[in-house]
Order: structure tokens, then sequence, then C-alpha cells
């Protein structure tokens, strides 16, 4: 099987965005470019130079519409998902190149090809407390389930890959599907409150704060490498509540990928 390499798997990932845009196009539901893919819009006008991958979001009940309406295979592209895939073992959706493989070396024993993450934007509580109280019982799940899923690596220390390995122990009886299950019925937990805020809720560890749902009502075109793709027109206020100064550059030695991963055609 001919291998894919670092340039070609972003054209692929571009490939299978530009795909389903068009499809959420035709149904006529909205999506916005998201997480560091909107930062490199707005920064670089494409990829973070150190990033290798694509997220979006769609409001909690477009992302169901999706989930319900999106054919077995639309041209070469699928949708994973909890409400469409078997044993699914993430509480967010992925869609996917059919004619590849790709392979993150983490614990996952799904294996889909070259793919882009779909996030569902949920509603948060507006008070305060509320939202601070809600948003660490999430992180903690999710941290767990990050831990469930991560390999231990040399490049970490003795001390943190036995902690890691400790707790693996401890998740051992709990299957990945159920915990995404679980953090998806808790990311749901304020669905059909009309708060005004929203947040990232299925699996945001890296962004540092909600935004207002005001931000997701309005859509403007970006310039993406090549192409053009739909993105929160106010990205400001997304990104300043996401990354706080977006525009200054991490350090340089913050400058790598987080991802480990192997693609090649079928």
């Amino acid at each position: 099987m001919k291998s894919i390499g670092p340039a070609e798997l972003k054209v692929l990932q571009m490939d299978v965005l530009e795909t389903l845009a068009e499809f959420l196009a035709g149904k006529g539901i909205p999506y916005s470019l998201a997480c560091g893919t909107m930062l490199g819009a707005v920064r670089h006008k494409g990829y973070i130079p150190w990033d290798d991958d694509i997220d979006i979001y769609l409001l909690r009940a477009d992302y169901d519409r999706l989930m319900r309406d999106f054919p077995q295979e639309y041209k070469h592209v699928r949708i994973a998902s909890l409400e469409r895939t078997p044993r699914w073992d993430k509480p967010y959706a992925k869609a996917y190149d059919e004619r590849t493989v790709f392979v993150e070396h983490n614990n996952s024993r799904m294996r889909i090809g070259i793919n882009i993450d779909l996030f569902p934007l949920d509603a948060v509580p507006d008070q305060a407390q509320d939202w601070l109280r809600y948003n660490r019982r999430r992180r903690f799940w999710q941290k767990l389930l990050q831990m469930k899923m991560t390999r231990p690596d040399p490049r970490r220390s003795r001390t943190k890959n036995l902690a890691l390995r400790a707790v693996q122990l401890l998740l051992l009886p709990v299957s990945a599907h159920c915990f995404a299950a679980f953090l998806d019925r808790l990311a749901r937990r304020y669905d059909g409150k009309r708060t005004e805020w929203l947040f990232e809720t299925a699996m945001g560890l890296i962004q540092k704060d909600r935004f207002p749902r005001r931000v997701s009502q309005s859509l403007a075109d970006y310039p993406f490498e090549d192409r053009m793709f739909r993105g929160f027109a106010d990205a400001d206020t997304y990104l300043s509540c996401a990354y706080g100064d977006y525009r200054k550059l991490p350090p340089e030695d913050k400058r790598i990928s987080h991802h480990d991963f192997q693609a090649w055609w079928r």
C-alpha cells in the first residue's frame, strides 16, 4: 500500500471538508471552522504551520441532523460517530475518506481513513459559578478518557508513565465506547435551554472558555490554503475566548504537532 505524506494528507483533509461542506450547503446546515483550524484561517490563511488536522463546529441540533441525514457514503466520504458506528470510542464525530487508512498511535481500536473532526456546540450555563462547576466536572471525565486512550511514551518521565498505567488499570472495566457515550450525555445536559453561551462540551480540553451564542449566528467565508470555507464572522470573539491572545505565536519549542500517525491508500 502506498503511504501518504504530510502534504498529501492535508490536501485529502481539505477534500473531505469540501465534500462535506457541499452536502451541508445542499441541506441548508451551517458549519464553522473551529479550534486550531479557525485560528489557522485567521492568523495564517491556512493550516497553522505545525498543525495537521481540521476541526469544524455544528450547533447540536444541526450536528444531530447531519448524523441522521448523511448517507452511508457521499462520494468518497463517510461519517463515524456514536449514532452511526458500533463501538465508536469518541463523544464527537469524524468525517473520513474511505479510500484511505489512518492509524493514530493510541489505544483506539477504531480504524478509519484520513479524517476531520466534527464537534457539536452545546448550550452551557449562563451563571458563571454554574459554568465553572459544570466545566470542572466535564474536564475531569474527559481527561480520564484521554488517559485511557493514551499510550505510554518514552519521552515522558517514568513517573508519568507509571501514573498513566495505574489510571488505565483502574479504567480497564469501562470500555472506551461506554466512556464516550457517558461524555455525550454529559455534553447534552443543557440541551433545549436557550442559554446565552456555547462551548465544545463533547471534548473541549484546549479551549479556555465558553463564548457568546450570538457568535454562532453570523458566518463568513475565510481563505484556507487554496480554498474557501465558512467560519464565524466574529472570529475575534471566539478565538479570544478559546485562546486568549491568539495572535501571539507560542514559543518555538511549543510549535510541534501533538498527533502521531501513519496514513496510506487502501
